[in-house]
């Protein structure tokens, strides 16, 4: 007879047990339609019968095995076929008192993936489960302790709920845990996940700041399964890092142009010191151009002319510094990064393939064009002849008349110092 729909694959196993009342029990994986899931069917000697609900495991599985236990209490082993904690084992037990399945022992069992679970039951009533671990490559056998209330979760959170920082150099955190249910053991290692050169953090929980801007994350595990565990990031400043800095660097925020478009316009600088565990404090300062902007303690750079000025960067302990060049333009444009307009500038051919740049310009906006720079890129195989730049006055001239024109040539040059592209202007056109 067909007891039910399941998988074919071998990986979905089913497994068959009988208790001391000759009572076949089988598990079995559910089809793709019952979500994988796992079932037991209980047969009395005429009758099949659902045990619990039917797709009782929390998610799919693979791998069944099933034993009868002390007083004929059933049990099986599965591995969990969902993507977090993959093909990780576990076992269930059935309550024939409230009619449903739970998890029983200390959570997996495996430490990485256990495949070929096989359960058993010893003459006194112990739990045993075979299987191959993926991280020992090896066959392993647990016995499961029946007896231990397994940890479900962890909480983790500050003493009395204070903001999760340290803003005092050297300054410390206290961690609480709480292990759910209250009734299983509430022991936890605590570690430093993330930042361990930042911070560091005590067995009772308790984080010291090391050095500067990071936020560190802090982990802890309960001691009866490593899989159960909870996470909380602290941020941490204002300390006096005892590591020397090696070098700075100044770059714009998120790599934007080192350029402004237009008089009183602002551009954000940002400065990472090496290594990342010194001090990032920097003074900022105009090195050049003091007529063409200015720079605040954040790092700001605010345009007051048209021009170019350069912007440092000092280290506050020592004199190591960089330096960035920004433009300032009086009505300037940007290089679109609107996905809808066509060309990436780098691939412009002279006969393989042609593309564009184009450049956006605020509506009602009149500007000079007084100097255009150009930075040509070619290889050996695909050498450039020549390109144009065409000025259009409207969006409607992209399918009809077009505005001003240049047209430029390019030829190689080699000599004993350098090699590469130039180009003149071979057509002007109004």
């Amino acid at each position: 007879m067909n007891l039910a729909p399941s998988p074919t694959n071998e990986d979905y196993t089913s497994s068959l047990a009988v208790d001391k009342n000759n009572n076949v029990y089988v598990a079995y994986v559910s089809n793709t339609a019952g979500g994988n899931k796992l079932n037991v069917k209980k047969f009395d000697g005429s009758t099949w019968s659902q045990v619990g609900n039917e797709n009782f495991s929390p998610g799919r599985v693979k791998y069944s095995s099933i034993a009868i236990g002390a007083n004929n209490k059933v049990y099986v082993a599965v591995s969990n076929f969902e993507n977090a904690d993959l093909l990780r084992n576990y076992v269930m037990g059935y309550d024939a008192a409230t009619n449903t399945w739970s998890q029983v022992g200390t959570g997996y069992a495996s430490q990485g993936q256990g495949l070929f679970n096989s359960l058993a039951v010893s003459n006194n009533g112990d739990l045993y489960l075979a299987f191959s671990d993926s991280v020992l490559q090896k066959l392993s056998v647990k016995k499961l302790n029946l007896e231990v209330v397994a940890p479900t979760s962890v909480e983790v959170t500050t003493l009395n709920n204070v903001a999760p920082s340290i803003t005092v150099d050297k300054g410390t955190l206290q961690l609480n845990s709480v292990v759910n249910p209250s009734n299983a053991s509430q022991d936890v290692v605590w570690s430093v996940e993330e930042g361990s050169t930042f911070a560091t953090v005590s067995q009772t929980g308790l984080v010291t700041a090391i050095t500067s801007n990071a936020v560190v994350k802090i982990k802890a595990t309960s001691t009866l399964n490593f899989a159960v565990f909870d996470e909380i990031e602290v941020t941490i400043t204002n300390q006096n890092s005892p590591v020397a800095a090696s070098s700075v660097k100044v770059s714009t925020l998120n790599d934007v142009p080192k350029e402004i478009y237009s008089i009183g316009g602002t551009l954000q600088l940002v400065s990472n010191t090496l290594p990342v565990e010194a001090d990032q404090y920097v003074n900022w300062s105009v090195t050049q151009g003091t007529n063409i902007a200015s720079v605040d303690a954040s790092g700001k750079v605010t345009s007051l002319g048209e021009g170019f000025a350069v912007i440092r960067a000092t280290d506050t302990k020592s004199a190591l510094y960089d330096e960035i060049r920004v433009d300032v333009f009086k009505n300037g444009c940007r290089q679109a990064v609107n996905s809808n307009f066509f060309g990436s500038g780098l691939t412009i051919t002279d006969n393989i393939r042609k593309g564009a740049d184009d450049f956006i310009v605020p509506e009602g906006t009149r500007f000079e064009v007084s100097k255009i720079r150009l930075n040509v890129i070619a290889s050996e195989t695909s050498p450039i002849g020549s390109f144009n730049i065409k000025f259009l006055e409207t969006k409607k001239q992209r399918s009809a008349r077009q505005g001003n024109s240049i047209s430029f040539k390019c030829g190689s040059y080699n000599s004993k110092i350098s090699s590469g592209i130039w180009c003149w202007i071979s057509t002007l056109r109004n």
